[in-house]
C-alpha cells in the first residue's frame, strides 16, 4: 500500500470501518428493505435502486451474527464488487477522507472478529484504528451466487 487513497468511513456496532471510495457508487438514506423468504440472515432484503432490485446486507449480521434495526443515522452504501452491486447497511457514515501511506498497515491477523480475508488492512488515524474492508472479499462464492440472483449488474 504505497499510494494515498480516498475512503468512506463508517461505523457499525461501534466498530470503525472504511471502504475505498472507488468501490462506492452512492450513499443513500436508509429505507426498510423488502424481506426475502428463505434467504441468508445477513440479507435484510431488497430495495428499488435506479429501477432495479438491489440486495441489502446488514454488516452487523454478516460480521458479528447480530441483527440490528435501522436507526435514524443508518445509511446504505451502494458498493460495486468484482461480481455484483450490493447495498451495505451501516449504522452511521462518518465521512470521506484521504488516507496517507503512513496511516495504512496491511492486515496480518483476525481482529475484532472480522476474518482477515475481508480486510485490506488497517487505517491508523489519530486514536482510532479503522478496518479497511475489501468489498471483493466480503462474500464467499456461494453467497455471491445467492446475492447475484437478486442484484443489478
Amino acid at each position: 500500500m504505497s499510494d494515498s487513497i480516498l475512503a468512506v468511513f463508517f461505523k457499525s456496532r461501534e466498530e470503525h470501518y472504511a471502504v475505498e471510495i472507488s468501490s462506492v457508487e452512492k450513499i443513500i438514506e436508509y429505507e426498510v428493505p423488502k424481506p426475502i423468504p428463505e434467504s441468508s440472515e445477513y440479507l435484510t432484503g431488497v430495495i428499488r435502486y435506479q429501477d432495479n432490485v438491489l440486495p441489502v446486507i446488514d454488516i452487523n449480521m454478516r460480521f458479528y451474527q447480530k441483527k440490528e434495526q435501522g436507526r435514524p443515522t443508518s445509511k446504505i452504501l451502494i458498493v460495486n464488487t468484482a461480481d455484483l452491486k450490493v447495498g451495505l447497511l451501516v449504522d452511521e457514515v462518518l465521512g470521506i477522507s484521504g488516507v496517507q501511506p503512513d496511516e495504512l498497515e496491511a492486515s496480518q491477523a483476525e481482529i475484532y472478529g472480522v476474518a482477515k480475508a475481508y480486510m485490506k488492512g488497517f487505517i491508523k488515524k489519530e486514536k482510532e484504528i479503522t478496518i479497511l474492508l475489501d468489498p471483493d472479499s466480503i462474500f464467499s462464492e456461494v453467497q455471491i451466487r445467492e446475492l447475484g440472483s437478486l442484484a443489478v449488474s
